[in-house]
């Protein structure tokens, strides 16, 4: 037992020593804010019910830099912003994904093209109330972005998901952040 403990430590304590040393090699985490020009919602199959608004953006992502091209990620993107139906007065809501990710990088550290996708679940939420609480449902992401200096970002992404309560409900986001990643 003593010897798989002492694995463990030097295993966690090696691949310490290779974080944040300016490759994308090793443990990677970030996070940026910015725009979110379409937060749209809807019923699935009532057209009439679809809503769509902008607000503030944000994103955080932690992982594993397999190369200096490859990343492998846990991904959170979300978008709050002020919205309102012909049932309901203006409301704050969060609309977001969460799931695991890759991201590619085409070229070196500081100054490279890079495209992001991953699977998880999508998650809607009103904030000044809990009476309608969404069940996850199953979610996507797709993305690109702009490297254009070691640490420093400029995101897009755009997901998609569903989520129920009584109804099926469609979400869709799409959202441009600054990100800084530490690796």
């Amino acid at each position: 037992m003593k010897r798989i403990i002492l694995l463990v430590n030097l295993f966690l304590f090696t691949t310490s020593l290779f974080a944040f040393d300016g490759e994308r090699e090793g443990i990677v985490i970030g996070g940026g804010v910015g725009y979110g020009p379409v937060a749209r919602n809807s019923i699935d199959g009532f057209s009439s019910t679809k809503v769509s608004s902008s607000g503030t953006a944000f994103n955080l992502l932690a992982g594993y830099g397999y190369n200096n091209n490859t990343l492998f990620l846990v991904m959170h993107d979300g978008i709050i912003s002020k919205t309102h139906t012909t049932v309901s007065a203006e409301e704050s809501v969060y609309q977001g994904f969460t799931g695991l990710g890759v991201c590619f990088y085409f070229d070196e550290v500081g100054s490279s093209f890079l495209l992001t996708s991953g699977i998880g679940v999508q998650h809607f939420s009103k904030l000044e109330s809990t009476d309608s609480k969404h069940e996850l449902g199953l979610g996507y992401l797709i993305g690109c972005g702009y490297e254009f200096r070691e640490h420093f970002q400029l995101y897009a992404s755009l997901s998609n998901g569903q989520t129920k309560t009584t109804f099926e409900w469609e979400h869709t986001q799409l959202m441009i952040t600054l990100t800084i990643i530490g690796y």
